[in-house]
């Protein structure tokens, strides 16, 4: 049915914006960023997946969160 299918997309969408949010955050561990709690609610909040791209290419490159997330 059509609200079967409604969920199962908004799931997979949850899905992939929880994924794309934990590579942000794995990649700045591994680059021993310090993430403050603003900038870790900010992460948490974020439901736009261009926006956690942005993000991600950031946190491959910056030498600080404040540059990934400012």
């Amino acid at each position: 049915s059509g609200f079967y299918l409604r969920g199962k997309a908004e799931g997979l969408e949850q899905g992939r914006l929880a994924a794309k949010r934990e590579m942000v955050s794995h990649v700045l561990a591994c680059r021993s960023m310090t993430v403050s709690p603003a900038q870790q609610e900010q992460l948490e909040a974020c439901a736009d997946v261009e926006v956690l791209d942005r993000w991600l290419d950031l946190a491959l490159r910056a030498a600080s969160a404040e540059e990934v997330f400012g």
